[in-house]
């Protein structure tokens, strides 16, 4: 863990939770997922933690994500 943090810069949990919360992204944007679909199809497991974890990486509620 300690050389990825050194390589990358970041905790592998947070690298991880940026790369989930990127495909989220996409699977909104393209307007056939829900949040919650969005958010197990990228590993979360937990909508509360995913809608937590997405605003603070992508900076935006994933409700506000979603293609109308």
């Amino acid at each position: 863990c300690r050389t990825f943090k050194e390589i990358i810069g970041q905790t592998a949990l947070v690298y991880l939770n940026i790369i989930r919360c990127k495909n989220a992204r996409i699977l909104l944007l393209g307007g056939k997922h829900n949040v919650l679909q969005s958010a197990l199809s990228s590993g979360f497991s937990n909508s509360s933690y995913f809608s937590k974890t997405y605003k603070k990486y992508i900076g935006t509620l994933p409700s506000n994500d979603l293609k109308k």
